[in-house]
Protein backbone atom coordinates (compact mmCIF):
# COMPACT_ATOMS: atom_id res chain seq x y z
CA UNK A 1 0.00 0.00 0.00
CA UNK A 2 1.15 3.48 -0.79
CA UNK A 3 -0.04 6.81 0.56
CA UNK A 4 -3.22 7.84 -1.23
CA UNK A 5 -4.19 4.31 -2.29
CA UNK A 6 -7.80 3.27 -1.89
CA UNK A 7 -9.47 -0.10 -2.25
CA UNK A 8 -11.25 1.28 -5.29
CA UNK A 9 -7.97 2.26 -6.96
CA UNK A 10 -6.46 -1.12 -6.09
CA UNK A 11 -9.52 -2.88 -7.56
CA UNK A 12 -9.10 -0.93 -10.80
CA UNK A 13 -5.40 -1.85 -10.94
CA UNK A 14 -5.95 -5.59 -10.43
CA UNK A 15 -9.45 -6.17 -11.81
CA UNK A 16 -10.05 -3.26 -14.17
CA UNK A 17 -13.11 -2.10 -12.24
CA UNK A 18 -13.78 -0.20 -9.03
CA UNK A 19 -16.79 -2.47 -8.52
CA UNK A 20 -14.56 -5.17 -6.98
CA UNK A 21 -13.28 -3.13 -4.03
CA UNK A 22 -15.63 -5.12 -1.77
CA UNK A 23 -13.94 -8.37 -2.86
CA UNK A 24 -10.60 -7.03 -1.62
CA UNK A 25 -12.18 -5.74 1.59
CA UNK A 26 -13.82 -9.10 2.36
CA UNK A 27 -10.52 -10.94 1.78
CA UNK A 28 -8.80 -8.62 4.25
CA UNK A 29 -11.42 -8.26 7.01
CA UNK A 30 -8.95 -9.58 9.56
CA UNK A 31 -6.78 -6.47 9.13
CA UNK A 32 -9.29 -3.90 7.87
CA UNK A 33 -12.14 -2.63 10.02
CA UNK A 34 -13.48 -0.49 7.17
CA UNK A 35 -12.77 -0.17 3.44
CA UNK A 36 -11.92 3.47 4.13
CA UNK A 37 -9.29 2.74 6.78
CA UNK A 38 -6.24 1.45 4.96
CA UNK A 39 -2.71 2.49 5.89
CA UNK A 40 0.46 2.95 3.92
CA UNK A 41 2.60 -0.18 4.16
CA UNK A 42 -0.26 -2.63 4.70
CA UNK A 43 -0.02 -5.85 2.72
CA UNK A 44 -3.36 -6.90 1.33
CA UNK A 45 -4.56 -10.20 -0.09
CA UNK A 46 -5.80 -9.75 -3.67
CA UNK A 47 -8.01 -12.77 -4.37
CA UNK A 48 -8.64 -14.24 -7.80
CA UNK A 49 -12.09 -13.55 -9.14
CA UNK A 50 -14.42 -16.46 -9.82
CA UNK A 51 -14.85 -16.94 -13.52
Amino acid sequence: MNAGDSLGAIAVKFYGSVDHYQTIFEANRSILSSPDLIRSGQRLVIPKLDA
